[in-house]
């Protein structure tokens, strides 16, 4: 299987503006807030938009899956998203006791070439076909998860995804991000 490169790591959040006070990051690393109606949020990337490893800040504003998340579990890690080369190969190399495809898949693999894995206990997992991925060297380099099934992790084939005793985030030289919602 072809090696996955972090595009990014989405955190479900209660207010995007005490997570960018938190991160005391220069305004030239992270856009405008957007405002998506149809999904219920605000959002906001973090780091810059031509390398991998962005840090996607989604704040629920109505009704929808990321309030129903930020109700159930907190605010805290929602998804990683992965960048592959072929999506379909990617698919069939996962082993049938492995990732399982979200019905939400079935809307998107055919309209944006994007799968949702799921598997209960892990974040959700975002994998968008990229023939041309960003550069490494992004806002976050490695992210630390408790990966329950080592064999989850492996089938993922991304560098920058850890088996770590939390959730944590790093960026370069393993500087770990402190952000309300993941110190909750």
């Amino acid at each position: 299987m072809p090696e996955s490169l972090l595009n990014h790591v989405a955190l479900v959040v209660e207010k995007i503006e005490t997570e960018v006070a938190a991160l005391d990051v220069a305004v030239a690393l992270h856009g405008a807030i957007e405002h998506f109606p149809r999904e219920g949020t605000r959002e906001l990337y973090v780091g810059d938009d031509s390398l991998s490893g962005r840090l996607l800040l989604i704040q629920p504003v109505s009704a929808g899956p990321y309030q129903r998340a930020l109700q159930l579990r907190g605010a805290g890690l929602h998804h990683l998203a992965i960048d592959v080369p072929d999506l379909d190969r990617f698919l069939h190399a996962i082993p049938d006791d492995g990732w399982q495809l979200h019905p939400h898949s079935f809307e998107t693999l055919s309209r944006m070439r994007v799968a949702w894995l799921k598997r209960s206990g892990h974040p959700l997992i975002e994998v968008q076909e990229a023939s041309c991925p960003p550069p490494t060297g992004g806002f976050i380099e490695r992210v630390e998860f408790p990966f329950a099934d080592y064999r989850l992790l492996e089938q993922l084939n991304c560098p920058s995804l850890y088996r770590g005793k939390g959730v944590r985030l790093l960026t370069a030289n393993d500087t770990p991000l402190s952000l309300p919602s993941l110190n909750g």
